[in-house]
C-alpha cells in the first residue's frame, strides 16, 4: 500500500533532529508502516498528486484544505489542543471542523475530542507507545501517598 503523510511544512526535518511534535508522529507512522511492508513517505501537500497514493494522511487543518481544494481524499488526524482552549466560536475550531468534514475519516488521539466535535467522521485513535524508546524500568517503586506532577510546557 502506498501511504503519504502530509509534511507539516514548518521547516523542521522528518525525522526531527530535536523538537518537532507532529514531525515525530509522522516519522513514527512512516517508519512503522515501512517496517510492516508498506511504501510510506511524506511530502508537502502542494506536491501530492491525485491518485499518487492509496492513503494520504494529513495532520494539520490548513493543509487539509489544500488537499480538499485539489480533490485529494485524505484521512485527517487532529493534534490541535487549541480547539478546546479557544472554544467552538474560534477560527481554530472552525478550521479543524472543516478539515474533519472534508476527510474520509478523522482520527482523534483523545476520547474527549470525539465528544467535543460530535461528528460522525471522528473516531478515537490512541497514539500508542514506541516500546523501543519507552519501556518499564527493572524495579518499580511504590506509588507515593500524595503524588505530585510538575509540568513545564509552552506551545504557542
Amino acid at each position: 500500500m502506498k501511504i503519504c503523510h502530509v509534511d507539516p511544512g514548518c521547516g523542521l526535518t522528518i525525522p526531527p533532529k530535536n523538537w518537532g511534535a507532529i514531525e515525530k508522529i509522522v516519522w513514527e507512522f512512516e517508519s512503522n508502516q515501512n517496517m510492516l511492508g508498506h511504501d510510506s513517505t511524506h511530502k508537502l501537500a502542494a506536491h501530492i498528486s491525485l491518485g499518487e497514493f492509496d492513503i494520504v494522511h494529513c495532520h494539520i487543518a490548513n493543509l487539509a484544505a489544500v488537499l480538499r481544494e485539489s480533490g485529494i481524499p485524505y484521512i485527517f488526524q487532529l493534534h490541535d489542543h487549541h480547539v478546546l482552549h479557544y472554544g467552538k466560536d474560534s477560527f481554530t475550531y472552525k478550521e479543524n471542523l472543516e478539515a474533519i468534514e472534508g476527510s474520509l475519516v478523522s482520527l482523534m488521539p483523545a476520547n474527549w475530542l470525539v465528544d467535543y466535535f460530535n461528528h460522525p467522521k471522528c473516531i478515537y485513535f490512541p497514539h500508542g507507545v514506541n516500546i523501543d524508546e519507552f519501556y518499564p524500568k527493572e524495579t518499580i517503586k511504590p506509588t507515593p501517598v500524595n503524588p505530585k506532577l510538575l509540568m513545564l510546557a509552552n506551545n504557542g
